[in-house]
């Protein structure tokens, strides 16, 4: 992850303007689709909480279009009731949800996946948001969250160990004094000197809370920017040119919320066209 982030500032330091030439940006955001796999990791958990942020900005713009262009055109209408997937994203990111139970479990002395598990369980189990599977040989390593695009189980087995990422403060010290200037900047970069303290800091910036922050950071910065959203839609299976695979089709949209801002529009007013057109 060091080696990633010292790559994307380059990057970014090689093809950025200066700062105070910048009045406008145009920025790309190209991410990963909800995931829902035979087996679930700790990797689809994070792709699908970043997945319910931009759904749910996804679907206050769809609703807040619709609801500011009739108000402009003085047509009275019902409020519009609209799927909100904020109990999902409390069950992930509230002071008592799943992100913070990790942490506290990742820094128990004898943390395991099967106590995450529990607890999460003895905490979340009226959520209706939340539940474990009843058969299996892995459920006491597994729970379900209901996304807005489908429920999705995951196995927590290895969880903690890649919750802490962690390495050796021997290692990041050794590291820091390489010869080879790269790796030495690499580890060097916003790594303060080995210390009980240091080490306890480090202990609770765990992969979950980074992305946490970081996908904090991303939303806040779409909330500034006047938003359009394009959608891909894979036809087929077969890369096949006129083969139109209709489940396939269907899910995709149904995963990336599109169904529920065409319900969100047909509650309204779909049917439009200009005054000439309907005069005439």
């Amino acid at each position: 992850s060091r080696m990633f982030d010292w790559l994307v500032r380059q990057i970014c330091s090689a093809t950025s303007a200066p700062a105070g030439d910048v009045k406008r940006f145009v920025g790309l955001l190209d991410i990963f689709g909800f995931e829902s796999f035979a087996i679930n990791r700790f990797e689809q958990f994070c792709i699908n909480f970043a997945n319910e942020k931009l759904q749910q900005k996804f679907t206050h713009d769809v609703f807040k279009a619709v609801q500011q262009e009739y108000s402009e055109e003085g047509i009275p209408w019902d409020k519009i009731e609209f799927k909100d997937n904020a109990p999902v994203l409390a069950l992930v990111e509230s002071k008592l949800g799943i992100i913070a139970m990790l942490n506290e479990e990742c820094v128990r002395p004898k943390g395991s996946d099967e106590n995450f598990v529990s607890k999460l369980v003895s905490v979340h189990k009226a959520d209706a948001a939340f539940s474990t599977p009843r058969v299996g040989k892995m459920r006491e390593l597994q729970f379900t969250i209901s996304h807005y695009a489908g429920a999705v189980t995951y196995t927590t087995t290895g969880w903690l160990e890649r919750n802490k990422d962690s390495i050796s403060i021997d290692v990041v010290e050794m590291m820091q004094k390489s010869d080879n200037a790269l790796i030495s900047s690499v580890f060097g970069d916003g790594d303060e000197a080995p210390s009980a303290e240091t080490g306890a800091k480090k202990a609770a910036d765990t992969v979950a809370t980074k992305f946490k922050n970081s996908l904090k950071e991303l939303m806040d910065t779409i909330g500034k920017t006047d938003t359009q959203y394009v959608r891909c839609i894979k036809p087929n299976k077969n890369k096949s040119p006129k083969e139109v695979d209709n489940p396939m089709v269907v899910d995709q949209l149904r995963c990336a919320g599109v169904i529920e801002a065409i319900r969100i529009s047909r509650a309204g007013f779909p049917a439009r066209m200009p005054l000439k057109d309907f005069v005439q």
